[in-house]
């Protein structure tokens, strides 16, 4: 069963694709907060906090004491100039095809992307990450594209620190293959990925069916979120087939140092 997003997550988008699709034109006045959450049968802080996700999105202005109105995007739709924050880019290969994708897709809407740089060297990625996540900052970026770290001691820490950084500063994220949570967690921002625990599913369930009973899931240390929704449909395929879980069959590979 899949979950449902948060509530205020429902209401964005209802209220993002009327403005999106000209049912609300640029100057109107969106319906109270108190229309809007009997509108949407939900609580005023839910309603209030997706008003601040559309002002964060330029979507809408909040006039105090007078209301929210449909903010003038057309002048806002071009050159816009996106940030691509991929720590592992040069190490795994689904990166390049869709960062270029992305790229190709804003540049026919004359937007672009901006590639940042983390490349091997006496800084590690950890300290690079930061330090690109804040030149997006610096530079206004409309929004970014977030791959958390992996593989290093400290991911889960820089990867906290940059989703930080980026809501502090009003900047969306959009995170691409896995998110910064330890599974089955998941954070407010859109993420686009693969379902990776129907897919340790299908790959057990193939080794099953070859008359396989004692199956090892190997992975590095300090992996992505991935790898835990992969673990989980590993341990679905075997519970499905009536085989026993043997935690010694999970094996971590690389060392702790």
């Amino acid at each position: 069963m899949i979950p449902q997003p948060p509530k205020y997550q429902q209401v964005l988008k209802s209220i993002e694709e009327d403005i999106l699709s000209g049912r609300y034109s640029p100057g109107q006045k969106l319906p109270s907060e108190t229309a809007l959450l009997e509108q949407f049968e939900t609580s005023r802080i839910t309603v209030v906090r997706a008003l601040r996700e559309l002002q964060h999105k330029g979507l809408v202005q909040r006039r105090a004491g007078s209301g929210t109105y449909v903010a003038d995007i057309t002048a806002t739709k071009a050159n816009l100039l996106f940030g691509s924050l991929i720590p592992n880019l040069g190490d795994a290969e689904i990166f390049g095809p869709i960062c270029q994708s992305i790229a190709e897709y804003l540049q026919s809407r004359k937007h672009a992307l901006l590639w940042g740089n983390i490349a091997p060297g006496p800084k590690e990625k950890e300290t690079q990450t930061l330090e690109l996540c804040r030149q997006f900052i610096a530079q206004k970026v409309p929004g970014v594209f977030f791959a958390p770290l992996d593989l290093t001691a400290t991911n889960d820490r820089t990867n906290q620190a940059v989703v930080s950084l980026l809501e502090k500063a009003g900047i969306p994220i959009v995170l691409l293959d896995r998110s910064f949570l330890p599974y089955p967690e998941r954070s407010s921002h859109d993420l686009v990925s693969i379902d990776h625990r129907y897919a340790g599913y299908l790959a057990t369930n193939h080794l099953l069916k070859l008359g396989c009973r004692r199956i090892a899931f190997v992975a590095y240390r300090h992996t992505s979120q991935s790898t835990g929704s992969r673990v989980a449909g590993y341990q679905d395929a075997l519970f499905r087939a009536g085989v026993t879980f043997e935690s010694s069959l999970l094996q971590p590979l690389g060392s702790d140092d």
